[in-house]
């Protein structure tokens, strides 16, 4: 009785690792459901990308969430990340470019006149640009 199980057994494994070319470790840890917490760490590393995008306001992109989850200890692939990202439809928004204010022609206070449109033309090119540059040095 017990060896015709073992040999059920042999015949089994033979015609299931023979057939699909499946490695002995592979088959018996399939036939243990090792693979069961493999994908719950699976789901865990991506509800954990996921986060990590939607705490930091969308600004993250592959690289820096890659990074934030180095810093935290998981290791993880760019190419899982951004697998992760896409599947969830996530896109990192990038800030508007700043773009200084330029000034305000429309101010209530009084504009002065150019002065040096009045003068006549100098003797020497610099003669009022040095005057300028030291006035302004010693304000």
């Amino acid at each position: 009785m017990v060896l015709l199980k073992l040999m059920r057994l042999v015949i089994l494994w033979r015609f299931s690792a023979g057939c699909l070319t499946v490695s002995r470790s592979a088959y018996y840890s399939w036939k243990e459901q090792k693979f069961a917490c493999a994908d719950e760490k699976k789901k865990e590393v991506e509800q954990t990308i996921i986060s990590i995008f939607h705490e930091n306001r969308r600004r993250y992109g592959v690289r820096s969430v890659l990074a934030e989850l180095k810093g935290r200890g998981i290791k993880v692939n760019a190419y899982k990340v951004r697998k992760v990202l896409k599947k969830h439809d996530l896109k990192a928004i990038q800030p508007r470019s700043f773009v200084p204010k330029t000034t305000d022609s429309r101010h209530p206070y009084q504009i002065n006149a150019n002065l040096l449109l009045e003068r006549s033309f100098p003797g020497s090119q610099l003669k009022y640009y040095i005057k300028t540059t030291l006035y302004l040095k010693y304000c």
